[in-house]
């Protein structure tokens, strides 16, 4: 399950901003959120952006599944 994404406002620009679920912390230098810019300091336009902003959040995280089947290969093999 994805977590959910929320704009947070810093120095006067709006973030798109996920908390990293505990398993994948390791992974990930042990961040507790990532965020990724809107490149923008209205808050409307940022909120039509949050979708797209999240999608890229979430592509920085683990694939659980992909790890699942690299496991799987190495058994078979």
């Amino acid at each position: 399950m994805k977590p959910p994404a929320r704009l947070v406002l810093v120095k006067g620009k709006w973030y798109a901003q996920i908390t990293v679920p505990k398993e994948h912390r390791a992974e990930l230098k042990g961040k507790k959120q990532l965020r990724v810019s809107t490149g923008t300091s209205d808050r409307r336009e940022a909120e039509k952006q949050l979708h797209e902003k999240a999608e890229e959040l979430y592509a920085k995280l683990p694939d659980p599944i992909a790890e699942l089947e690299a496991d799987l290969e190495m058994l078979s093999e």
